[in-house]
């Protein structure tokens, strides 16, 4: 088998495995799903006793897995949506008094 044919089968094994992949998220819709997810969570006291910003993102992140399945989740996707959700609620500046 010459190259070209080996590049071919890959590339038909890799739609052959990407048809039973879930869609990835656009980095719209993980805001948009973070956004409502953080403040259920927040409405269910998620985030009572929690100070740093690591903490608030080891609820988010599972919790948002459960619900849209284990899809790889960029950290700087999720920085950008929690981290001035957290400034909002004053978590950084606790975080910072310590």
């Amino acid at each position: 088998m010459g190259r070209t044919e080996l590049a071919e089968n890959e590339e038909k094994e890799t739609q052959i495995i990407s048809s039973f992949l879930p869609p990835q998220l656009s980095k719209e819709e993980v805001t948009a799903h973070m956004v409502v997810l953080y403040e259920e969570l927040k409405g269910a006291n998620a985030f009572d006793g929690i100070s740093t910003p690591p903490q608030a993102i080891d609820i988010v992140v599972p919790a948002f897995q459960n619900k849209f399945g284990k899809r790889s989740i960029p950290a700087s996707d999720i920085k950008a949506v929690l981290m001035p959700l957290l400034s909002k609620e004053g978590l950084l500046q606790r975080s910072k008094k310590k």
